[in-house]
């Protein structure tokens, strides 16, 4: 997943910084190539919202820094039938890269240096990293992806300036197991319905649960799905319960509350139980968790919440990228205008 608001200044600073090193190294790159690759139209991570982010950023930064951006080009790919993720995923991009390649256009002249922004999940990113090492490209990523796509020596040439990032989290939660001897943990995986925000959810979730499967000779852990569109949080509760003391909620915002005040009917709040929450995709706008919302369930919650650890990362100040939201939101309005439905939206690179 990704927030346009922070990759847009983790994307400057990284441009800058780039054109930067090969002009004062002695580099004998004299133009740098930019293509960004687009697969689908995902709400999060889609050519509709990562497409002007990659043209605001790079115009921003080449007035800014005039000579740094004189020789530059972008191109966008765009494939928007194709799936983003998984194995449909890959083949796509594989696909994708195949016609990139078969473009001569597309490849770097001589002192020419190919840039490949691709704002898709990690097994997706991948098939462009290994191209990317391969054809002396560098691959650059602005979402989440897993801790495989990180590994230097199979992918030298590829970054990551996601600000969403659940690697960290992952790490947390079993340093907070080591240090306390806790040797099992029940995660409770809301579904949630399988809307748009379920997509945030799952990578909110992913790194603890692949860190724990990879030290599954020192923990034990039990997944357990549930949807909270469908059903309360009782029955994953209780089988949560039927495991272990510790239990991992991975849901967000208002449902977290359901979940604790169902925690406070099952009477959960006597210490026997430990429940942790991750808390670190925070979107602009969105409050902070709080057991407060002058409704029925906050005496329930304002108890269960002190039973509750929150892993999270320090609150973001969003008004300070208040400026730069304006203007990449009129940047994508300008391009495909602002009540357009993915299949009416225009191309424009």
């Amino acid at each position: 997943m990704t927030f346009i608001h922070s990759n847009a200044i983790s994307l400057g600073v990284f441009l800058t910084c780039l054109f930067t090193v090969f002009l004062s190294s002695g580099s004998s790159v004299e133009a740098v190539n930019f293509l960004s690759i687009h697969l689908g139209n995902v709400q999060s991570s889609g050519y509709v919202v990562m497409q002007p982010l990659f043209n605001y950023s790079l115009e921003a930064q080449a007035r800014h820094y005039p000579r740094l951006f004189q020789n530059y080009t972008y191109e966008a790919k765009v494939r928007r039938e194709s799936p983003h993720c998984g194995p449909p995923g890959v083949e796509a991009s594989l696909g994708l890269m195949a016609d990139i390649i078969g473009e001569k256009k597309s490849f770097p002249e001589a002192a020419a240096l190919t840039v490949l922004f691709v704002p898709l999940c990690g097994p997706s990113f991948a098939v462009f990293a290994e191209f990317a090492r391969e054809l002396d490209m560098l691959a650059v990523s602005c979402t989440a992806v897993d801790g495989s796509v990180r590994k230097k020596d199979r992918f030298p040439s590829s970054i990551s300036l996601a600000t969403a990032d659940s690697e960290p989290y992952g790490a947390a939660l079993l340093a907070l197991m080591r240090y306390y001897g806790w040797r099992s943990i029940a995660i409770i995986s809301d579904q949630l319905g399988g809307s748009t925000r379920a997509n945030r959810n799952v990578e909110q979730c992913r790194a603890p649960l692949e860190q724990l499967y990879e030290r599954r000779s020192e923990f034990e852990f039990h997944n357990i799905i549930t949807d909270s569109y469908k059903e309360s949080f009782t029955r994953a509760l209780i089988e949560a319960t039927n495991f272990s003391r510790i239990i991992l909620s991975c849901t967000l915002g208002e449902a977290q509350r359901r979940a604790m005040a169902d925690a406070f009917d099952l009477k959960m709040m006597t210490g026997d139980y430990i429940i942790i929450h991750l808390f670190e995709n925070e979107t602009p706008g969105e409050p902070p968790l709080s057991w407060q919302r002058n409704d029925d369930l906050d005496v329930k919650v304002r108890s269960a919440f002190q039973h509750l650890l929150v892993l999270g990362s320090p609150p973001i100040n969003w008004d300070e990228f208040e400026e730069t939201s304006r203007l990449m939101h009129q940047r994508r309005d300008n391009m495909f205008g602002p009540t357009t439905t993915p299949d009416e939206v225009l191309l424009s690179p």
